[in-house]
């Protein structure tokens, strides 16, 4: 199965918070080998929706065109999301439309896990 692995948490300089992950295979969409992409979720504005963009990217989360053009992937949302859950879920349903990539569960922080009382 086609994977997307987290290579960069939080990516600055985009409309919202942004990933950069990883493709394994590389897809091509409109003759360009996309092995990185990033993706952020921005806020909608007067007349638009909230929004997730994809963009392909290079190894810095930097987009390789001379714009922003959105590339499959990029969804109009409902809502913004309000928990670490939904806003994993909206990443992966936006890897699941490129090209139905799939990620590894994030590790869970040992020190998140309660210890015994």
């Amino acid at each position: 199965m086609p994977t997307a692995t987290l290579h960069i948490a939080d990516v600055g300089g985009f409309a919202g918070p942004a990933r950069t992950y990883k493709l394994e295979p590389a897809v091509t969409i409109d003759g360009i080998e996309i092995r990185y992409v990033t993706l952020w979720i921005q806020k909608g504005y007067a007349h638009q929706l909230p929004e997730i963009v994809l963009i392909p990217a290079d190894e810095q989360g930097d987009s390789i065109n001379l714009s922003l053009k959105r590339f499959p992937g990029s969804l109009v949302l409902r809502e913004l999301p309000d928990t670490p859950e939904h806003m994993d879920g909206i990443y992966w349903s936006a890897l699941k439309v490129l090209g139905d990539y799939d990620f590894p569960a994030l590790p869970i922080e040992s020190d998140s896990v309660p210890g015994p009382p």
